[in-house]
């Protein structure tokens, strides 16, 4: 899990949901506005799972705030991801989360 403070975005690669919970806790409760996600690949799952249990489930029961989700865009991309093979194609997602 990696995290920009500049631009507060959390990349979500393969760790248990609990880990980017807690990132994000800490983003609204530094009182954050807009918090982004961006996947790739087999994680871009995880990502929207992420994004649903926030929204339908813990934040309303937890924090006085809503969260509006839009994905901004999904691209996929050639890239030298496998020194093996020339050219491979990965999806990539980004979610931004509006704290309210």
């Amino acid at each position: 899990m990696l995290r920009n403070s500049l631009t507060n975005t959390i990349i979500v690669k393969r760790r248990p949901l609990e880990h980017y919970f807690l990132s994000i806790f800490s983003l609204i409760l530094n009182e954050e506005k807009e918090i982004i996600l961006k996947s790739y690949g087999s994680s871009i799952g995880t990502a929207i799972d992420i994004v649903n249990l926030l929204t339908g489930k813990i934040l309303p029961n937890f924090f006085n705030v809503t969260l509006e989700s839009s994905i901004s865009n999904i691209d996929v991309f050639g890239g030298n991801l496998d020194m093996n093979k020339s050219s491979n194609k990965i999806s990539v997602i980004k979610i931004i989360l509006k704290v309210r």
